[in-house]
Protein backbone atom coordinates (compact mmCIF):
# COMPACT_ATOMS: atom_id res chain seq x y z
CA UNK A 1 0.00 0.00 0.00
CA UNK A 2 2.69 2.64 1.24
CA UNK A 3 4.55 1.74 -2.20
CA UNK A 4 2.44 1.99 -4.71
CA UNK A 5 1.55 5.76 -3.23
CA UNK A 6 5.28 6.58 -3.32
CA UNK A 7 4.66 5.12 -6.84
CA UNK A 8 1.53 7.16 -7.64
CA UNK A 9 3.05 10.48 -6.60
CA UNK A 10 7.06 9.89 -7.97
CA UNK A 11 5.44 8.88 -10.99
CA UNK A 12 2.98 11.68 -11.90
CA UNK A 13 5.30 14.10 -10.55
CA UNK A 14 7.75 12.51 -13.29
CA UNK A 15 5.25 12.32 -15.74
CA UNK A 16 4.80 16.11 -15.48
CA UNK A 17 7.70 16.96 -15.29
CA UNK A 18 8.81 15.62 -18.48
CA UNK A 19 5.83 17.80 -20.14
CA UNK A 20 3.16 15.82 -19.48
CA UNK A 21 -0.27 15.99 -18.23
CA UNK A 22 -1.31 18.18 -15.12
CA UNK A 23 -2.58 15.72 -12.53
CA UNK A 24 -3.78 17.20 -8.98
CA UNK A 25 -4.56 14.16 -7.52
CA UNK A 26 -0.79 13.29 -6.41
CA UNK A 27 -0.48 17.05 -4.98
CA UNK A 28 -3.55 16.12 -3.07
CA UNK A 29 -1.87 13.06 -2.48
CA UNK A 30 0.91 14.29 -1.60
CA UNK A 31 -0.65 16.61 1.35
CA UNK A 32 -1.85 14.38 2.62
CA UNK A 33 0.95 12.39 2.98
CA UNK A 34 2.65 15.47 4.44
CA UNK A 35 0.36 15.68 6.90
CA UNK A 36 0.66 12.01 8.24
CA UNK A 37 3.84 11.96 8.44
CA UNK A 38 3.97 15.13 11.21
CA UNK A 39 1.50 13.18 12.94
CA UNK A 40 3.57 9.88 13.12
CA UNK A 41 6.88 11.64 14.00
CA UNK A 42 5.54 13.67 16.29
CA UNK A 43 3.75 10.42 17.77
CA UNK A 44 7.60 8.84 17.53
CA UNK A 45 8.72 11.57 19.39
CA UNK A 46 6.51 11.87 22.36
CA UNK A 47 6.13 7.52 22.99
CA UNK A 48 9.76 7.14 21.91
CA UNK A 49 10.47 4.97 24.89
CA UNK A 50 7.48 2.88 24.08
CA UNK A 51 7.69 2.26 20.87
CA UNK A 52 10.93 1.81 19.83
CA UNK A 53 13.44 -1.37 21.45
CA UNK A 54 16.72 0.79 21.32
CA UNK A 55 17.54 4.23 21.74
CA UNK A 56 19.61 3.99 18.04
CA UNK A 57 16.23 2.42 16.33
CA UNK A 58 14.26 4.95 17.05
CA UNK A 59 16.54 8.34 16.46
CA UNK A 60 17.42 6.02 12.75
CA UNK A 61 13.12 5.82 12.12
CA UNK A 62 13.01 9.25 13.21
CA UNK A 63 15.59 10.79 10.92
CA UNK A 64 14.40 8.33 7.93
CA UNK A 65 10.96 9.87 8.62
CA UNK A 66 12.25 13.67 8.61
CA UNK A 67 14.01 12.74 5.63
CA UNK A 68 11.10 11.69 3.51
CA UNK A 69 8.90 14.57 5.53
CA UNK A 70 11.50 16.75 3.65
CA UNK A 71 11.04 15.29 0.37
CA UNK A 72 7.81 15.68 -0.05
CA UNK A 73 8.02 19.31 0.71
CA UNK A 74 10.61 20.00 -1.67
CA UNK A 75 8.10 18.11 -4.18
CA UNK A 76 5.02 20.25 -3.33
CA UNK A 77 6.63 23.25 -3.05
CA UNK A 78 8.20 22.79 -6.71
CA UNK A 79 5.50 21.32 -8.77
CA UNK A 80 3.26 24.70 -7.36
CA UNK A 81 6.63 26.44 -8.19
CA UNK A 82 6.50 25.03 -11.79
CA UNK A 83 2.60 25.65 -12.15
CA UNK A 84 2.92 28.91 -10.90
CA UNK A 85 6.02 30.17 -13.55
CA UNK A 86 4.39 27.91 -16.48
CA UNK A 87 1.18 30.13 -16.00
CA UNK A 88 3.33 33.03 -15.86
CA UNK A 89 5.26 32.07 -19.27
CA UNK A 90 2.19 31.35 -20.99
CA UNK A 91 0.84 34.73 -20.52
CA UNK A 92 3.75 36.52 -21.39
CA UNK A 93 3.77 34.33 -24.92
CA UNK A 94 0.10 35.96 -25.31
CA UNK A 95 0.92 39.16 -25.01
Amino acid sequence: MILSIHLYIGLSARKEGLGGKKRTGYLIANGLYIIVYCIGITAEIINFTWAFRTITEGIATIFIDITMLVTLGELMFNAVRVRKLTGQLTETETR
